[in-house]
């Protein structure tokens, strides 16, 4: 663990900036009774019943330090009603530097940075021999029970003490979250996550919401956007914390066709995924069909 702690260091490695393109699958099921969901703080606008939905989304990131980043969202295509409702809040907290004091911007504490290792304990499981590596599995619990500590398991490079794959679980508000990720082989991309799922589960007075989403990410540390993003910050005032830290969307010509992802998909569906999708055109063109129909008497 100390080469873990030391490994950004050592390895002379900063997160100076990068853009990336993220694609996401969404995978959605409910099971709502009564109203109460509706009114609870973030709660969506679930159907009555229960219900099963699938979607996809590709964006692209660029972030500026200290903690600047712009999100330009490309294409986006759901079974579930209100999709322009913002769905982003887990993947959009992310700092994705998993060596940070924090994991993410809620103020859950890094396991992975020297300044919190007070805060857990480490026990060695076993090894094993990855290509060209050897890998060591690590358990990770809290010393105390805090809802801002979390618990898993780490698979960390022997020899350089670089984080390859984490798994998580921990408590946000009246959810449990299990988070996985892989993080990338070399340089300044072993910083970040190449992909990610969070699972979240949340029960409350007999209403069931099942979230997951999958994420691929793609990086890009030669920053072709640098001179552009370096002029909007001069426009800012440098002292003002709040506005630099804050996320921007841009959402124009957002693509809403399910045609889009055929096209630009980095990862094949599962027959579970194709057969949502398949069930909810049926349902549309049957909706479509009824108000025909109606229409004519």
């Amino acid at each position: 663990m100390a080469r873990t702690f030391s490994y950004v260091l050592l390895n002379g490695l900063r997160n100076d900036g990068f853009s990336s393109e993220v694609y996401v699958q969404h995978h959605l099921y409910t099971r709502r009774r009564g109203v109460l969901m509706r009114y609870l703080p973030g709660g969506l606008r679930l159907e009555k019943g229960k219900n099963e939905y699938f979607g996809e989304s590709l964006s692209k990131y660029q972030f500026m330090p200290p903690a600047q980043i712009d999100r330009k969202d490309l294409a986006a295509f759901s079974t579930m009603p209100y999709v322009e409702q913002p769905r982003d809040q887990w993947l959009g907290n992310y700092s994705m530097s998993i060596y940070e004091p924090n994991l993410f911007s809620n103020g859950l504490l890094s396991p992975f940075n020297a300044i919190n290792r007070r805060y857990y304990r480490y026990k060695y499981i076993y090894s094993y021999d990855d290509p060209e590596r050897r890998v060591a599995c690590v358990h990770i619990e809290p010393r105390i029970w805090n809802s801002q500590l979390v618990r898993g398991t780490a698979d960390i490079d022997e020899a350089t003490g670089a984080v390859r794959r984490f798994s998580f679980d921990f408590y946000y508000g009246w959810a449990h979250l299990h988070v996985t990720g892989t993080l990338g082989k070399d340089g300044r991309s072993s910083l970040l996550p190449e992909k990610i799922s969070v699972d979240s589960d949340m029960k409350v007075l007999g209403n069931v919401l099942v979230d997951r989403f999958d994420a691929v990410v793609k990086y890009d540390f030669n920053r072709p956007e640098e001179q552009a993003a370096d002029d909007s910050l001069k426009q800012r005032n440098r002292f003002d914390l709040t506005e630099q830290c804050r996320l921007h969307v841009d959402t124009t010509s957002v693509r809403r066709d399910l045609a889009f992802f055929e096209e630009h998909r980095p990862v094949a569906l599962t027959k579970e995924q194709r057969d949502i999708y398949e069930r909810a055109a049926s349902a549309k063109r049957t909706t479509t069909d009824s108000l025909k129909n109606a229409s004519f008497q």
